[in-house]
């Protein structure tokens, strides 16, 4: 997965920032392996109309029953934005393994 992971300044998220700059919409992009800090993660990535990434989120809960921390890191806390003045969080589905 390392192999396949990208930096926040990576293709992947520039061809996203163009796509929320043409269509101006507003993108949140999940389940992206992405390289921070030398550690990979199942991400999700926040970009605003005018191309900005505003932030991303790493998942925390990873899915033990597929082996998703044999590739990824657990990401450290929850993100909360705003965007488009609107308070969101973003999420990576976690499976049947943590719900109640």
């Amino acid at each position: 997965m390392a192999a396949a992971a990208e930096t926040m300044d990576g293709q992947l998220i520039a061809s996203l920032a163009a796509i929320a700059r043409e269509g101006n919409a507003n993108i949140i992009a999940g389940s992206v392996p992405l390289t921070i800090a030398g550690r990979v993660y199942n991400s999700a990535v926040a970009i605003d109309r005018h191309g900005n990434v505003i932030t991303s989120y790493e998942k925390i809960h990873l899915f033990s029953l597929y082996g998703e921390g044999r590739f990824f890191a657990a990401g450290p806390m929850y993100t909360p934005l705003v965007i488009a003045n609107i308070s969101e969080a973003i999420l990576i589905f976690t499976g049947k393994e943590f719900s109640s």
